[in-house]
């Protein structure tokens, strides 16, 4: 057997040292460095259990089907600290469970936890399955039982559970006599036994039409004293009352650092049964009445609020706003439609939390609402603002209230924008120095939310961080298309038969792509072109020719006849990693111009480039028209430069979308 150096000892009896070093290893290499030396073998074993998703259907496959991988499960149970699960895992391991508390005598104890704690008050009284007596044993004999008794967890630091009616949710195979409600129960038991480590803990899928499942799911929230993540998903046809709302919130522990309450069903038309979480007869399961918290959540940081009905919404953040007085990232629903009560909620977000300094509105906001809260806000504090369908094309104030926050502002994205000024665009790039991530989405290519191109070459940018920028760009005025776009047979006109416009709009392409190039730590560029579609009839249309000779390389040694192009420009983004939106290298413009100077250009000017998704223009309505019908060599000119790049760029990866795909903006963060 190989003997480790001592070095290696050294290392690995450092558990400081082997918490960081065991999240970046994969299980393969964990098996193999158990395999290495006894002390290794010691130290590995427990790693490869610490965390488990049971949510992979492979691995659970396998797990249902292997005794002895439910004997290891048991075997290590101790080591196992995070896990994953959907209800087929649940169901038969809480079974499992049920099934060895009987086979334990109550007087002995393990680890905290025997027969009677199952009708312990302070947990209440558990359901379970009636096949299981759940009474102290007599005899030498367990019950007869159709599953292997495994031992409860009780050493989680996190949990994500996956709760759902299985008649919804065609991905999980039915379990029979599965229920909801009584499934949750169990679940939320379990929980309860980890009270005192559980940091982490995600439920979705829940449907929470019965108020006792909204007061068990809020008795047990109040238990986890160490509790720093709560995400809880409902899937119902109801959306959050208020009630239930603030049930859920103010049963959360004074450790929450985050609380994400969302509803997976956005349609959804009414809000649940009034629940008065104080009153009645709520002694479900014996587990006595449920007590809210009255204090604020001092380590709140991050807070997501459900939609709810107008008149809930408007009441719940004027209030909840005064519990969270450090609260820095705050995602709140659709504000469009409040009408009453709009100003004294901004006012309270604005006076309560002071440090708040990221802004989500998932569903939309109009631009008046926005504008008013980014003015009430604390100056230069705001750092990250997105918001879906947009819509307001009075740029003034907008330009003001973001120029309120100029030197804070990392991160801007605006999606699904039904209207969004070009001048605001100009005025972000133009004053947001610290800017790093810009993502500007239309709902079509419409002019309306676009940067013009006037606007984009007015003034230089200012934004030299910027590490990913989506923008759709109002390329050609009016859709006209320059001379230089016009090819026939496979040749253009001469520098010498431009119009003073093309001359002219030709430079400014340049000083436009020079921005671009200026943006030296970019490493994400997603482009669009925007342009007034034009009906074919003897020339390319903005649309087809999308970002016009940025592809190509100019030839230098002529000023009327040579080569044309402005690829030359974008040698300054030498970390740009992916590049997408309309490069075209399939059109007329782009099958003449490119070859195999520009790929030699693309295989050393940009070199930690892994991604480039380029426009693979094929239309039905084109190949009706002669003279822009792709010949075969085209084709195969275009394949032969693609497969010449990838053999001198092996990691590169070239992919084809549509012309008519619209931009594609990273959702990661915003969740």
């Amino acid at each position: 057997m190989t003997m480790t150096t001592s070095p290696t000892d050294t290392f690995f009896a450092l558990p400081e040292l082997i918490s960081i070093l065991a999240p970046f290893l994969p299980p393969q290499s964990l098996i193999h460095l158990s395999q290495t030396s006894r002390t290794l073998h010691t130290i590995c074993v427990p790693l490869l259990w610490a965390s488990l998703d049971l949510k992979n259907p492979l691995l659970l496959t396998n797990f249902l089907r292997s005794p002895e991988a439910q004997q290891a499960f048991g075997n290590n149970i101790d080591s196992i600290h995070a896990i994953k699960w959907n209800p087929d895992f649940s169901w038969h391991y809480l079974n499992a469970l049920w099934a060895y508390l009987n086979t334990i005598d109550s007087s002995k104890v393990r680890k905290e936890v025997s027969a009677a704690a199952l009708t312990h008050q302070k947990d209440g009284i558990m359901q379970y399955p009636p096949r299981f007596s759940l009474v102290p044993l007599t005899t030498l004999e367990p019950p007869a039982a159709l599953f292997p008794p495994l031992p409860p967890l009780l050493r989680l630091t996190r949990l994500e559970a996956h709760i759902c009616f299985y008649a919804k949710d065609n991905t999980i195979t039915p379990c029979i006599g599965y229920n909801h409600d009584e499934h949750l129960h169990q679940v939320l038991w379990l929980v309860r036994l980890n009270r005192d480590t559980l940091r982490y803990l995600e439920l979705t899928e829940l449907t929470l039409t019965n108020k006792g499942v909204i007061r068990d799911v809020a008795r047990t929230l109040s238990q986890l004293h160490r509790l720093e993540t709560l995400r809880l998903t409902t899937h119902s046809s109801t959306i959050f009352s208020r009630q239930m709302f603030e049930t859920f919130f103010f049963s959360c522990p004074a450790s929450l650092v985050r609380c994400h309450i969302a509803n997976a069903l956005h349609k959804a038309w009414m809000p649940a049964d009034y629940l008065d979480p104080v009153r009645g007869q709520d002694w479900d399961y014996d587990q006595g009445p449920l007590v809210l918290r009255a204090t604020p959540l001092l380590h709140l940081r991050h807070l997501r609020v459900p939609p709810m009905p107008r008149q809930d919404l408007t009441s719940v953040l004027t209030s909840l706003m005064q519990h969270c007085p450090y609260l820095e990232d705050l995602h709140l629903p659709f504000l469009n439609n409040i009408a009453d009560g709009l100003n004294p909620v901004i006012e309270s977000i604005a006076q309560h939390c002071p440090q708040l300094s990221s802004l989500t509105f998932r569903s939309g906001c109009h631009g008046e609402r926005l504008m008013l809260i980014l003015e009430l806000l604390p100056p230069q504090g705001l750092k990250t603002l997105f918001c879906r369908h947009y819509y307001d094309l009075a740029s003034a104030r907008l330009i003001a209230a973001f120029s309120r926050h100029s030197a804070s502002l990392c991160q801007i994205e605006l999606t699904h924008c039904a209207g969004l000024g070009s001048i605001v665009i100009q005025s972000v790039l133009t004053s947001c120095r610290v800017l790093e991530v810009f993502r500007v989405h239309g709902l079509k290519a419409h002019i309306r939310t676009s940067l013009q191109f006037h606007h984009a070459i007015e003034h230089d940018w200012v934004c030299k961080d910027l590490r990913e920028l989506t923008l759709p760009v109002y390329i050609t005025p009016h859709g006209r298309d320059p001379q230089y776009l016009y090819i026939y047979n496979n040749h253009h006109p001469s520098k010498a038969l431009w119009t003073e416009h093309d001359l002219r709009h030709w430079e400014e392409l340049g000083r436009f792509y020079a921005q671009i190039g200026s943006l030296t730590r970019l490493e994400v560029l997603n482009l669009k072109a925007i342009g007034a579609y034009v009906e074919f009839t003897d020339f390319l249309s903005p649309f087809e020719t999308c970002l016009p000779g940025l592809l190509a390389l100019e030839d230098p040694s002529s000023a009327t006849d040579g080569q044309i192009g402005h690829l030359s420009k974008l040698a300054g983004l030498t970390k740009l990693r992916e590049l997408r939106g309309s490069f075209v290298w399939t059109n007329k413009e782009a099958a003449v111009r490119i070859g195999e100077r520009e790929v030699d250009w693309f295989a050393t000017h940009l070199p930690a480039l892994r991604i480039a998704t380029f426009v693979a223009r094929v239309d039905e309505e084109e190949d009706k028209i002669s003279s822009f019908t792709r010949s075969e060599s085209d084709y195969r000119r275009i394949e032969g430069l693609c497969q010449l790049l990838e053999s001198r760029r092996p990691e590169l990866k070239i992919r084809f979308e549509g012309a008519v795909a619209e931009v594609i903006v990273s959702q990661e963060g915003w969740d």
